[in-house]
């Protein structure tokens, strides 16, 4: 009995220590007597609702305590280490205030659907008793039942937490567009609240850009402190070259049988995929009326209310004229990465690319590439899809613009190059067609028939 007494205090301690080591974070206290099936206002897009009491891990003097709910989906910009939702957040005003209309309002604040090629991130959570009673009635090694449901919900961070989850997808529509789904770790760098948004995170390739903080993102009553690591779940999304938006519909059941464990805990799933450049958006930005700046590694799905000349720059001061009469809605995007397999072969060169994702108009248009930061004589090709090289027709080089000028209907890839490029010559089929000859039909005397 005494050596039973001492299991149960030992362990409880431990659990107190794991509680106060969490406190630091302060996270949100939920009240007594609370269920798994509750999650307290928080907005967390599944709870998970135990038949049985969930258990813990006690390994080494350290308690680990189940997942029993996702918040998001978030998506994730890896150079800023920040995370974004899909609705735009209240962020303050110019005095601070939440929700105000000044000069800081939220319009500036990122937000935007999941992307085709993006990834969806839902925070997984678990359930911390503040005043547990661990049943040891068993064997504490192979697990404690949390019986005491006075506590609060965190953010994962412990890897011993999500080991050996099992995740199965149940897709009523579009489950052709799911990639892959994993569970990550990520290092999440949003500030934690947005007083104003003088301290916030911005986007370091648009400094007028804030990211959401963990505040508006629903994270911060979470336990969540800034630049820590995290574990989600991940959906990630096939690419595509849609114009149109698709929505994934379905259910994924989450379980996990070794402590801590997880009992069938379930999330709908429903995010209708789109690109954040998009024509439907409420801004209305990418209907196209008029001339209009895009900027590279960026997609675009524009639609063409006008059946005018117009005139689409680019932010390296090129640009395309063209007439958008009866023009489709197309998907756009470029940038000015160099291509290795040209890289590689031309490597006494310097050259300097410009890749259209080949997006075709209707009409001709007049494209101009800009070459006004290049220094000496320079060289044109088009990059052709196999990566090999071949002259641009009716190219003409301006020296007072500082770049060529050449007709075409498609944005495709091209390469300036500071000398000139020995390439395959194109070769034509002859005029002259060669004589068909055909051979003779033999045939078998004694039946007649063609061998």
């Amino acid at each position: 009995m005494k050596k039973f007494l001492s299991v149960v205090l030992a362990v409880a301690m431990i659990v107190s220590l794991a509680s106060v080591a969490m406190a630091k974070t302060d996270p949100t206290r939920v009240g007594s007597a609370v269920t798994f099936g509750n999650d307290a206002g928080l907005g967390l897009e599944a709870v998970s609702s135990y038949e049985e009491d969930p258990t813990v891990k006690v390994e080494d003097g350290k308690v680990y305590y189940p997942v029993v709910g996702l918040k998001g989906p978030y998506s994730f910009d890896a150079d800023d280490k920040a995370l974004y939702n899909h609705e735009k957040t209240h962020g303050p005003n110019s005095d601070g205030i939440v929700g105000g209309t000044g000069e800081n309002k939220n319009d500036k604040i990122k937000y935007g659907p999941v992307e085709y090629g993006d990834t969806a991130y839902y925070a997984l959570i678990q359930f911390m008793p503040l005043d547990s009673e661990i049943d040891t009635a068993n064997d504490a090694d192979d697990g404690a039942a949390v019986t005491g449901l006075d506590g609060h919900y965190t953010l994962v961070k412990d890897s011993e937490t999500v080991s050996g989850l099992k995740i199965k997808a149940d897709w009523e529509e579009g489950g052709d567009l799911v990639k892959k789904i994993s569970v990550v770790k990520k290092k999440i760098a949003n500030e934690n609240t947005t007083y104003g948004l003088e301290d916030s995170s911005t986007d370091y390739e648009d400094d007028d850009v804030w990211y959401p903080s963990a505040q508006d993102l629903g994270l911060l009553e979470l336990g969540y402190d800034e630049g820590d690591y995290y574990y989600f779940l991940a959906i990630s999304y096939e690419d595509s070259t849609s114009v149109e938006d698709s929505d994934v519909l379905g259910t994924m059941t989450i379980s996990k049988s070794k402590e801590p464990s997880v009992d069938k805990m379930e999330i709908d799933v429903a995010v209708n995929l789109d690109w954040e450049n998009s024509w439907r958006t409420d801004s209305k930005e990418f209907k196209i009326d008029g001339d209009r700046e895009l900027v590279a590694d960026t997609n675009y799905a524009l639609k063409f209310d006008c059946d005018d000349e117009v005139e689409l720059t680019f932010d390296d001061d090129s640009y395309f004229t063209v007439d958008v009469s009866g023009q489709g809605k197309i998907l756009f995007n470029y940038n000015t990465d160099p291509i290795n397999k040209v890289v590689n072969k031309y490597y006494l060169a310097e050259l300097n690319f410009w890749n259209g994702n080949g997006a075709k108009f209707n009409r001709v248009g007049e494209f101009f590439l800009s070459c006004e930061d290049l220094e000496g004589n320079q060289f044109l090709y088009q990059v052709n899809a196999n990566g090999t090289l071949s002259e641009v027709p009716g190219a003409e080089y301006d020296e007072s613009d500082e770049g060529f000028y050449f007709n075409t209907r498609t944005l495709g890839s091209y390469v300036i190059s500071d000398m000139e490029l020995d390439i395959a010559p194109v070769v034509s089929a002859p005029s002259v067609s060669a004589p068909v000859v055909s051979a003779p039909v033999i045939s078998n005397p004694s039946t007649g028939a063609a061998e």
